[in-house]
């Protein structure tokens, strides 16, 4: 499912995020001005993507400068049995990315793999009803709740 990571030495360890959060990144990242090619509706779709896809960027940055691998990539209608989802989840459009750092264990806490960031990203706020199908109340992303989580992170 996900882009082989590319040898080399500057990354020392890997992560992926999956998320039913809509990442989309779109780099709209202005405010939408009369004449710009999409209408103010498509604009602003567009804008509240880059903004959650944003979110994540900066809870990553907290503890680490993050070497980006892939753009965010959506699988719509994913079955997420195999994923540790929360339970309220079945089968949503799930978004994937890579990223490498370049210090070892730099996102580890107490032996779980990520812990330091699955603590910084939970309950960060989100822009829900975009292209993500799971409903998430709160609009949040979620990394702990048995039944509500939706996003995960894999090293």
């Amino acid at each position: 499912m996900f882009i082989p990571r590319p040898p080399s030495s500057s990354y020392k360890e890997f992560y992926t995020i999956l998320t039913l959060v809509d990442i989309t990144r779109t780099d709209a990242v202005r405010v939408y001005n009369i004449g710009m090619p999409e209408s103010e509706d498509d604009y602003t779709l567009k804008r509240n993507q880059q903004r959650n896809r944003e979110s994540i960027l900066q809870a990553i940055s907290l503890r680490t400068q993050p070497i980006f691998l892939t753009d965010p990539v959506s699988y719509p209608g994913h079955i997420l049995a195999d994923y540790d989802f929360g339970s309220m989840y079945e089968m949503e459009t799930l978004w994937a990315f890579d990223f490498g750092v370049e210090h070892e264990a730099v996102l580890d806490k107490n032996g779980v793999p990520g812990g330091e960031l699955i603590n910084d990203l939970h309950n960060v706020p989100i822009i829900s009803g975009l292209y993500d199908t799971a409903e998430m109340i709160p609009a949040m992303f979620d990394t702990k709740d048995p039944v509500r989580k939706n996003t995960i992170i894999l090293k």
